[in-house]
């Protein structure tokens, strides 16, 4: 095989790559110069020239090729496949707080015969619905009611005073006016007037007496809580489903209860001592529990 002479001085320059072009195009430019350097010698350059135009072709269409690989995006990895119909399951539901400073309900389930038995007292340590809070057991609550009990004498004391020196002092003019015999002796008309203001007097202290205790007890339990015993005490009355305070119908059921669980022998009272929840009569029926800081 002959050698073929080796390229003159003078040959022609090796053209500059034109700028990267897209992929597409830079393929089909490669393929079109080959195409050009593969052609006859009658159309071509001499034969002379011949190896430095196939080189030039070589190096114009590898540059088009690293063009186009350089300019080809990245592939990026496909996101997951959805769920069949494009469903995604939600996040479970969190638990709300607890409500009224940190008081836990009781369970949903009772135990026969022993209450809520998560939140009995145990011997080793006092129960309580909630952390700092215990159920006020029997003798702190009958306290209370000691306490309660010299603040209402005293109120109805001052009251019953008042109303008796009113009345009296109607009696004394209204006999002053009328006129005494003069044996000192009154009529009798004037006796059943007397007898009849006696009796309206009264009557009227009974009604007072009553309305004062139950607005002690209810307006109290509503307003503040619990009574001022209880308040004294470091107690407080709450609804036992959730801790909040109690409203007005509560209160007034708890009250009509509390009077007879104390007319039944004090049995309603007694209770508190032996239910797990200290609870009386009054509290199991009005759905309510009386707790104390610890």
């Amino acid at each position: 095989m002959t050698d073929q002479p080796a390229p003159e001085t003078g040959a022609a320059p090796v053209p500059e790559a034109p700028p990267p072009p897209a992929p597409e195009m830079a393929q089909d430019a490669a393929q079109e110069v080959v195409a050009q350097a593969a052609a006859p010698a009658s159309d071509a350059a001499p034969a002379s020239d011949a190896a430095p135009a196939s080189d030039a072709a070589l190096a114009v269409a590898g540059t088009s090729a690293a063009a186009a690989g350089a300019s080809a995006p990245v592939p990026q990895p496909a996101p997951p496949a959805p769920a069949p119909g494009g469903w995604t399951a939600p996040p479970p539901p969190q638990a709300p707080p607890p409500t009224g400073s940190g008081w836990t309900p009781p369970p949903a389930v009772p135990v026969a015969g022993a209450g809520w038995s998560a939140y009995a007292q145990t011997t080793t340590g006092p129960g309580g619905p909630a952390p700092g809070w215990e159920y006020a057991g029997f003798w702190i609550r009958a306290v209370a009611y000691v306490l309660d009990g010299i603040i209402l004498g005293i109120v109805t004391t001052i009251l019953w005073l008042v109303v008796l020196a009113i009345a009296a002092a109607i009696g004394v003019g209204a006999a002053a006016t009328s006129g005494v015999g003069a044996d000192g002796t009154l009529t009798e008309s004037e006796v059943a007037v007397i007898g009849v203001g006696i009796v309206a007097a009264i009557s009227f202290l009974a009604i007072m007496t009553l309305v004062v205790t139950v607005l002690y007890f209810v307006l109290l339990w509503v307003k503040r809580g619990g009574t001022l015993g209880q308040t004294l005490l470091g107690m407080r009355i709450a609804r036992e489903s959730d801790g909040a305070p109690i409203g007005w119908g509560t209160a007034i059921v708890r009250y009509v209860m509390m009077l007879i669980s104390f007319w039944i022998f004090y049995l309603g009272v007694i209770w508190v001592a032996f239910e797990p929840r200290k609870r009386g009569w009054h509290d199991i029926v009005a759905g309510t529990v009386v707790v104390r800081r610890v």
